[in-house]
This record gives C-alpha cells, structure tokens and sequence, in this order.
C-alpha cells in the first residue's frame, strides 16, 4: 500500500479509515495468501477488546532425513505444534520406524488432561476428564499425595488397565515415582479418572490418545537414491476426535511434498534428524497495540 497519508484510524465496524472518513481499501488474503484478482476490500482491524475465532490447524509439515543404514525397528520422533478449533496447542508426534522395505509412519496427538478440583466439608475430589472413546497414552505419570484416598479410574476399554499402559501410585505419607510395577482397577464404562480424599494433591500428568483415523499410521518407500517413491502425494484426511476440551475433531493434511512439488522427506546413510516450523496461535485479543509481521 502506497499513500501520503498516514494519519489512520478505526471505525465502529473496526475498518481503518482516513482522517476524512474513507475506508482503506485492500485485497483480501486467506490463510496469509493475497489473492490480487479479488475485488478491493476495507481493511478491518478487530477494535479493542475483540476475539477473533481461532482457526484450527488444516495442515503441518516436516523436514525429515531418515538414515537407510538404521536396523529395523529403529524409531525416529518429530513433533509439530499444531492448534485445535477452541484455540488449544497440541504437539503432534510423528513416529518413523525402520521396516523392512522403508519407513512405517505413525501420527499421534497426546492431550493433556486439565484436573478440575472440588473440596466440600474439608473432602477434595479430583477428576480427569477423557474426551469420548480415547484411550490413555503411556506417558502418563500421576503421583497422589495425602494420607486417605479413594481412586476410580473408568475407561471405556479394560485392556488401558494393564499396568504398563497406566502408571499411577498413591502414598498415604510422601510422594511416590511412579512405576510399571503398580496396577489400577476399575469398571469398563464411563472417561473419567476421579480421586477422591482429604488433603491430598496431585503431580504429574494424565495424558489421553484421541481416536485416530487410518491415515494416520501408513508406509514411506524410497528408491535406491533414497528419493520419496510412496505416497506420491500429501497424506490428508489425518483426524483426531474426541479431544478432551470438546473442540471439533482435529482433520489435517500432512504435506510431505513442498510447494515445488519436491519431497521434504528423503532417505540417505547419515543420522536421522526432523524439523518443523513453529505455528502462531491465530487467535488474539486485541488491547489497543498492533504489531504488523
């Protein structure tokens, strides 16, 4: 934009306007792409105190070399922030491990549960509250402090019970780590994690695994010069649903193909290494300063 004036200012409506009154005018731009045959549009600002909607993440992207000389059954993590449609970051994992012909892929999405914690005639509860049909990941870890406490663990699946799917101890005295020696029983119906005591807290985590889609978990294969051969296009309709803060199932597409069409994926004999770019929240609360990036 080229103007000799530069004395803007908002509307009610949140358009920057000149000082006579005239809205500026712009192309639009979705997803920070300008789209110049678009008929011109009044620049809007959100006006004080506004939030905008979050938008959730449609895709994510890595860069990642994966060493042809590993043994097979060698796993090779990557993370990707990612956000859903209530404005929540995740860090996507993607897992590579070394098959026998390639690369299996593996996308996961573990969510971290928040506690919601009561106390009523000096007894505190605290629940856990899974998203519908999740499944409990393995990095859970979530020790109870206090001297009474009553745990009940329902889940939709009793086979999350086993005790190295589930870490979790309790100690009437101290804290206790926890380990893959300690087993929790419950009933096989309801989400909810719920511990119940007197003067008991909490540390650690309890963290849940979303439901997945299919093409979450698939196969890369390489030729001899270690170029990507399968998939021959960007892996979409990745999915995750029953997040537990309620938002809409998480549907993304994997571009494993950069906007050159060449693969960002590749296959040589040096050490395996993954990069992703950060992503910022776009969701703000506008407090009267704007920063333009």
């Amino acid at each position: 934009m080229l103007t000799r004036d530069g004395a803007f200012t908002q509307n009610t409506n949140g358009n920057l306007v000149t000082a006579d009154g005239f809205e500026v005018m712009g192309y639009p731009a979705v997803k920070g792409v300008v789209n110049t045959a678009a008929p011109l549009a009044a620049i809007n600002i959100p006006v004080v105190g506004q939030v905008q909607q979050p938008q959730s993440t449609t895709s994510f992207g890595m860069t990642a070399t994966l060493d042809s000389s590993a043994t097979v059954g060698t796993t090779v993590p990557g993370q990707v922030e990612v956000y859903d449609s209530l404005g929540n970051n995740y860090e996507a994992t993607v897992n590579y491990t070394k098959a026998a012909n390639g690369w299996d892929y593996s996308v996961s999405l573990p969510d971290t549960l928040t506690p919601v914690s009561n106390t009523a005639a000096g007894v505190t509860t605290i629940n856990y509250n899974f998203g519908a049909n999740a499944t409990l990941d393995t990095g859970t870890n979530l020790t109870i402090t206090g001297p009474t406490a009553t745990v009940q663990l329902r889940l939709p699946h009793r086979p999350l019970l086993r005790p190295n799917l589930f870490q979790l101890c309790y100690s009437p005295h101290h804290p206790v780590n926890c380990g893959r020696n300690h087993r929790c029983y419950g009933n096989s119906h309801g989400n909810q994690l719920s511990i119940t005591g007197t003067n008991i807290s909490t540390s650690g985590s309890v963290i849940q695994d979303p439901v997945a889609s299919a093409n979450a978990t698939g196969t890369l294969s390489f030729d001899s010069s270690g170029n990507l051969v399968s998939p021959a296009t960007n892996i979409a309709n990745i999915s995750f649903s029953g997040l537990s803060d309620g938002a809409a199932p998480l549907n993304m597409t994997w571009k494993i193909f950069g906007s050159d069409g060449a693969p960002t994926i590749g296959q040589v004999d040096a050490t395996s290494s993954t990069s992703a770019p950060r992503k910022r929240l776009r969701q703000w609360l506008v407090s009267g300063l704007c920063n333009w990036y």
